[in-house]
């Protein structure tokens, strides 16, 4: 074999080959020629030399920000405005994979790591770019600054002050790409001035330097933010994160177990040391730091909750309706507001999982104030969502409202169940065990992943479902009020929590298409189960 004139000292792109080579022709090298085994010692020195000074290129991510990297359209596409959120515990790796994203973009396309050279949207991401960094003064200096000097090539760049007591402008002569470091504390006004391709914020940034940002993708572009989303965020939620549809916005949340060397993928913090921080962190700022959770969200009922894992896309289902699958139909009655109504797709078989697949309304629920519809306007949009979805085998209703007389029918009392079944719509009485309920849709979203997803949720969500994703991530246990040391109760989406957990306690999947249920029959009416 004659390697020795392979093996010369050259730049080979991509640099993995040199690897390659190396791992291929290692163990033979005591049997190799003087010559050979010069040329493969210089390989491994070039190679050694070749990631001291690339680090950016032999970047190790764990599993969360491997799972950021990949979370993007499937495409770059001109006149699109991505969104990537990197939501993060301390010390969960957030400042670090910001910086990868922007050495990946400003670099040459050739000289890309490899997880985002196999990923279209990076790797035709415009060659020449224009971007951003936002953040407090303090971060910029002391973190940012010295994260993008560890990763980005020494070379590389050109760095210049232009007046501030950081290097704030950034030049990358080989890709012609260049971009800004700006701090929050500076007029909004500055924040309007040249067209942008990305911007990242590390940490919350305030709404108005964000709008003055958007503004400036004007021809599209990416919107990162790394952050751990403590009370300076609370407008990201309705803003931002509620808006998060997987198709060009993207959230990513990470504890700091995900950087745990014992217990995480890759992760490069010691377990010992995560537990002596979590020991020092302010119980109201308890779920932001650990877990990456909006403390303005705090308390909430389902943190397992996960958008890259419970929504999915919508799938053909009703070649398959009351053989695998029932349609469950679920509703909470109002008097001032509409009904609150889910539909439900039921597995038969094992592990029993559920879908949300429809609801009504369709629009913000926690924004309408009044509604004056009749029982005839709900049954009219039951039956038309009902045309679209398909009929459901099992109907229930919260057993409260549903059963009180607040009507009247000529002169004799009728609830809203009673007046429903005259339209032939046949609902029954929901189990309202409300811990048990609550603990029941918890185990339905409980998921295990160890590399791969080894434990499933038996509980999905179609995409588009507002309000049932609005109350897996607002709805709350009473936290004490910082400002009054009272409890405070919040029910911002206790109405479609409510719907689910009136699933959960139902035991749908075990009543079968063609068997009669004792449970469930209704005086009068033919053929019921």
């Amino acid at each position: 074999m004659n390697i020795a004139t392979n093996l010369q000292y050259q730049e080979i792109k991509p640099p993995l080959i040199w690897e390659n080579v190396w791992e291929k022709y290692e163990g033979m090298f005591d049997s190799m020629s003087a010559q050979e085994q010069k040329s493969l010692l210089l390989l491994k020195q070039t190679l050694e030399e070749y990631k001291i000074k690339n680090p950016y290129i032999y970047f190790t991510p764990n599993g969360k920000q491997e799972e950021f990297i990949k979370s993007v359209p499937k495409d770059f596409k001109p006149g699109i405005i991505v969104t990537k959120i990197f939501s993060g515990g301390n010390s969960s790796g957030k400042t670090t994979i910001a910086t990868q994203v922007i050495a990946n973009l400003v670099l040459p396309k050739n000289m890309q790591h490899y997880l985002f050279a196999n990923t279209p949207y990076w790797r035709n991401f415009k060659k020449t770019n224009t971007g951003r960094i936002v953040s407090d003064a303090t971060t910029v200096k002391e973190k940012i600054i010295p994260e993008l000097k560890k990763w980005l090539p020494a070379g590389s760049y050109i760095t210049e002050k232009r007046g501030k007591n950081y290097e704030s402008y950034w030049y990358f002569p080989k890709t012609k790409s260049h971009f800004t470091i700006m701090t929050n504390d500076q007029d909004t006004k500055e924040f309007e001035s040249v067209e942008l391709d990305w911007c990242w914020w590390d940490e919350p940034t305030p709404r108005d330097k964000y709008t003055a940002t958007v503004s400036r993708l004007r021809f599209g572009g990416l919107l990162m933010f790394s952050l751990t989303p403590l009370m300076d965020a609370g407008w990201m939620d309705d803003a931002i994160i509620d808006k998060v549809d997987n198709i060009n916005s993207f959230i990513t949340y990470a504890t700091m177990e995900d950087n745990c060397k014992q217990h995480g993928k890759n992760g490069v913090i010691d377990h010992s040391v995560i537990e002596r921080m979590k020991q020092e962190f302010d119980p109201l700022e308890y779920e932001a730091r650990v877990y990456g959770k909006s403390i303005h969200l705090a308390g909430l009922k389902y943190p397992m909750f996960d958008r890259n894992i419970h929504i999915i896309p919508p799938f053909k289902y009703k070649d398959d309706l009351n053989v695998h699958y029932i349609i469950v139909n679920v509703l909470d009655p109002h008097d001032r507001k509409p009904f609150a109504l889910g539909w439900y797709l039921v597995s038969l078989y094992e592990p029993y999982t559920c879908y949300a697949i429809a609801e009504y309304p369709t629009q913000p629920f926690e924004k309408i104030r009044y509604c004056s519809d009749s029982i005839q306007d709900f049954v009219d949009v039951i039956r038309d969502i009902e045309s679209r979805i398909g009929e459901p085998y099992l109907r229930f209703i919260d057993p409260n409202y549903g059963n009180r007389h607040t009507r009247t029918r000529e002169s004799k009392p009728r609830s809203i169940k009673d007046e429903l079944q005259d339209y032939g719509l046949y609902y029954y009485d929901a189990n309202d065990n409300v811990e048990l309920g609550h603990k029941k849709v918890q185990e339905m979203l409980g998921y295990k992943v160890d590399g791969d997803m080894v434990v499933h949720p038996k509980l999905y969500f179609f995409e588009g479902l507002y309000n049932h994703i609005y109350a897996m991530t607002h709805y709350r246990h009473a936290i004490i009020d910082p400002l009054t040391s009272k409890e405070k109760i919040c029910e911002d989406g206790k109405d479609f929590a409510d719907l689910l957990r009136y699933l959960a306690l139902s035991d749908a999947w075990l009543y079968k298409p063609g068997i009669k249920h004792k449970q469930f029959q209704f005086r009068g009416r033919r053929n019921g189960y």
